[in-house]
């Protein structure tokens, strides 16, 4: 999970490179991403062949209305014939593709199945083991669900929120998962007991 982490926050860092000079990958894959030296912390994105450059001299070329744009590992709906396909948000869904097959093994293939699952909520579960028992891995996949969205509104915004949502997971809870309990029980205490029942009673 730490190295998938690293590795995913430095691929969002270059697309956001990339967002701010308006240049679009349009086709991330594990194939189209070199780790350098052999370290997560350095991969490398490669094969522009279907990216999309924001410049003026590009603004003769359109891809034809009856072609398909991306690739089998996550098929976006936005990539469909007619459908926008200038749109840096098709990135970060990709990048959270290439996420869970950091953590899977497996190829994320389309944002939704045919009940309704995102990728990593399918059964049985595709994830590896010592992620599910990871103390992030409940957060991990509320991010996950939201980078899978079907409607690109509805995902993140840019690289830039989607990075610091995954940096968050290093830090700890303000309340650990074995102290929520006991919170549970001060908050009941200090809620439901005469005392408070009486302050509340005397308050008008």
């Amino acid at each position: 999970v730490d190295e998938a982490i690293e590795c995913v926050l430095r691929i969002l860092s270059i697309l956001a490179a990339g967002h701010q000079l308006s240049l679009h990958h349009r086709d991330l894959k594990p194939d189209n991403v070199i780790v350098r030296g052999g370290k997560w912390v350095d991969p490398v994105l490669v094969d522009l062949g279907i990216a999309w450059h924001g410049s003026s001299s590009d603004k003769g070329f359109s891809t034809p209305a009856d072609r398909e744009l991306g690739n089998r590992f996550l098929r976006l709906p936005e990539f469909a014939p007619g459908g926008e396909h200038r749109d840096p948000r098709s990135d970060l869904a990709m990048a959270a593709g290439l996420l869970f097959y950091m953590l899977s093994g497996r190829a994320p293939r389309v944002l939704v199945d045919h009940e309704g699952r995102h990728p990593h909520e399918v059964t049985p579960t595709p994830m590896r083991a010592g992620v599910l028992e990871d103390r992030r891995w409940a957060r991990l996949s509320g991010l996950l669900r939201v980078a899978f969205q079907q409607r690109m509104e509805h995902r993140f915004r840019d690289a830039d929120e989607f990075s610091s949502h995954l940096a968050e997971l290093n830090k700890d809870p303000l309340v650990a998962a074995d102290d929520l309990e006991l919170e549970v029980a001060r908050f009941r205490e200090l809620t439901e007991s005469s005392v408070a029942r009486e302050r509340a009673e005397s308050a008008p």
